[in-house]
């Protein structure tokens, strides 16, 4: 009776262990659903992944304008991973497929950032080019005012103009003091200029209209870390950051700048402690 009971266990976990491999293996069918897996390792930092089944996603649909947008990303994260040799290949990839985006919806305001900011980065050898940057502003702006401001504002930076491009972002809060974005490209360009006071304070700004914008948290927790005044503040604003945030290499920069700042106030115990928990969470990243 024993040995039949055992058999009969074994059994069960036999069919179970199968039933969760044909689960697990269980491949997507849509095009959302590899565009998903697409953004999905992006946000694991895993680019050869999300390359892959973005791949997938305009196999399925080369029409669809987010698959090509996606898949525009990952090649992007490819090109600041990739070895010299692939990167220039890599940043080809992702300026085309932008491109087909746009294509497939003309109304693409996100891909058309993507491409302006390739146009306005890139060397004309990879095809970057100032002047098709500042068309696609102009037609950001005919689609949405507020990311038109933005625009114009990254523009401005491009050409050293920050007065012009503090006013552009300015307008864009102004506009709409709900949009994040505005306050962070705002944040940014004071960073830019070593501006740090201002910096931190526009970021406090937007946290009065929205407490829970965590990033926000680690953005002034950098700040202060780069000014290296009140550095113990810096500590609570990146800490408030760690009870929300779930990536783990992201979790791993807020530990390894919280232990930076340690080493600057003579704590190497607890700046030393820092640094593990962050090799724990990203230990490819040395």
């Amino acid at each position: 009776m024993i040995k039949l009971m055992a058999i009969r266990n074994l059994l069960i976990i036999i069919l179970f262990t199968q039933f969760a491999f044909c689960q697990s293996n269980v491949l997507p069918q849509s095009v959302e659903e590899y565009t998903k897996l697409c953004k999905t390792n992006l946000d694991s930092n895993n680019s050869l992944e999300a390359i892959k089944f973005g791949e997938k996603a305009v196999e399925l649909d080369k029409n669809n304008a987010d698959a090509h947008y996606w898949l525009g990303q990952a090649y992007g994260a490819g090109a600041q991973e990739a070895p010299i040799y692939k990167k220039f290949s890599y940043a080809k990839k992702c300026r085309l497929e932008w491109e087909k985006a746009i294509q497939c919806n003309e109304e693409h305001i996100e891909a058309r950032k993507m491409l302006m900011s390739y146009h306005l980065q890139a060397p004309s050898i990879v095809g970057g080019d100032k002047d098709m940057a500042m068309e696609l502003a102009i037609e950001i702006n005919k689609l949405d005012v507020l990311q038109g401001y933005l625009a114009f504002g990254q523009i401005h930076i491009s050409q050293g103009n920050y007065i012009k491009a503090e006013q552009e972002y300015q307008k864009a809060i102004e506009i709409d003091p709900s949009e994040t974005d505005s306050y962070y490209y705002l944040s940014f360009l004071y960073q830019k200029q070593e501006q740090y006071n201002k910096a931190k304070e526009i970021l406090l700004e937007m946290l009065k209209i929205n407490h829970e914008e965590y990033e926000a948290y680690y953005q002034i927790g950098k700040i202060v870390l780069l000014s290296n005044e009140n550095l113990v503040e810096g500590i609570t604003y990146f800490k408030k950051y760690l009870e929300q945030e779930q990536n783990s290499r992201s979790l791993a920069y807020a530990h390894w700048r919280i232990g930076e700042i340690y080493k600057k106030l003579g704590n190497k115990e607890n700046a030393k402690n820092e640094y593990n928990f962050a090799l724990e969470l990203d230990s490819g990243n040395k």
